[in-house]
């Protein structure tokens, strides 16, 4: 396979995964404010998205408490069980990245927030998702993938610049909504098959990613994720061939914004900032350098920690900056220690983020595969 852009791949995994999925509903935020302080608590938010997700859940739950009687109960306790995973799981999370943490949130920009942000109002690809990294996070959470192209008139020649995932999230298991908080327990197993493609860099990679995300909640963390991966990296030619298993541990602190937007000042209109942070190894073996001559035909061991933080203005949630740094300690292998800065700022061009604008500047070398990197690029933004 020679010359084929990342675009077609992209392309090619879409089509095979199946058409555009619409789901709609109508239920109002407010009818579920069942003291009537125009606030929605976290109960009455996590009901709230029950309804949504299954409107027909509303028929069995008239008054809209989340209860249903034993007999009903016994008939439709998997799917509520479902459902009330997926809306604790997924919307409220998604609530709580775009407002930040609160006690509770008020009815009208609940409104406001699933009119034009929520899940179940916009197209969807089946399950498959499009970001900048192959970690499942929450959507608010992700940043988007970025391409950009230039047409060169004097050579006529097109270059393609781009650099992302395409992964499909498999839920495996959910469950821990009743868990008790002061205890660790599983709350997801997802299986996590990915292509991540990078054309930025000067030799360009490909890795294909097959692996598991555990996710504990509980204890003094409020979240963490476990992640492994049985990784094969090449170029886009073909020539290179690595294989590696690959591990990442992420916490995740709702009081100190390590996951979640925190605003610098409490309750008042100012800047919000968001932490993410995680430890990365990978150990493989290279069989064939290819023509990336950072690598050596041997084993390689190499870990190091991923730090990033956001920053965006409460007036104007659209535009975000954020800086990112990873640091690699090659235990053994080629090159012996090696790091990746990043400054971004990205302005979304919808609502919820589908598409945008992002200028990023990269310097260092690309985890796993290790390829060289200074570059300064403007963008459109993807993120699904």
């Amino acid at each position: 396979m020679k010359n084929h852009s990342p675009v077609v791949l992209l392309l090619i995994f879409i089509l095979l995964a199946g058409p555009f999925l619409l789901e709609s509903t109508a239920q109002e935020p407010a009818d579920f404010d069942r003291d009537g302080n125009g606030m929605l608590n976290r109960s009455e938010l996590t009901i709230f998205f029950i309804h949504r997700l299954d409107p027909s859940f509303s028929k069995l739950d008239m008054d809209k408490d989340g209860i249903i009687t034993d007999a009903e109960m016994q008939k439709a306790r998997a799917e509520m069980q479902k459902f009330r995973d997926e809306a604790m799981n997924f919307n409220v999370q998604d609530v709580i990245d775009f407002f930040g943490e609160k006690e509770a949130y008020p009815v009208e920009e609940i409104r406001d927030y699933t009119q034009t942000n929520s899940r179940a109002d916009r197209f969807t690809l089946g399950g498959i998702q499009i970001r900048n990294s192959h970690e499942i996070v929450s959507y608010q959470r992700a940043n988007p993938a970025h391409f950009s192209y230039t047409r060169d008139f004097e050579t006529d020649s097109d270059v393609w610049q781009a650099q992302g995932t395409v992964l499909r999230p498999i839920k495996l298991y959910a469950g821990g909504g009743d868990a008790d908080p002061d205890s660790i327990a599983i709350s997801a197993i997802n299986l996590v098959p990915s292509i991540s493609f990078d054309r930025v860099s000067s030799e360009g990679s490909l890795v294909f990613r097959l692996g598991g995300d555990l996710e504990l909640f509980g204890g003094w963390l409020d979240l963490q994720n476990l992640r492994l991966y049985a990784s094969y990296a090449t170029d886009f030619d073909f020539r290179s061939d690595i294989i590696a298993a690959e591990f990442e541990w992420e916490p995740t602190l709702f009081d100190i914004g390590i996951g979640v937007y925190r605003s610098l000042i409490r309750n008042k209109e100012s800047i919000e900032y968001r932490f993410r942070a995680f430890l990365h190894g990978e150990y493989g073996r290279v069989n064939d350098t290819g023509e990336k001559t950072a690598l050596e035909d041997a084993d390689f061991f190499r870990v190091g920690p991923f730090l990033q933080v956001e920053i965006r203005p409460e007036f104007f949630r659209r535009f975000t900056l954020r800086g990112a740094w990873t640091y690699q300690a090659a235990i053994d292998g080629l090159p012996k220690n090696s790091y990746l800065s990043e400054v971004a700022a990205n302005c979304r061009l919808d609502q919820y983020g589908h598409f945008s604008v992002e200028m990023v500047y990269q310097n260092g070398r690309i985890p796993f595969t290790q390829d060289e990197v200074e570059t300064l690029t403007i963008g459109l933004g993807i993120k699904f």
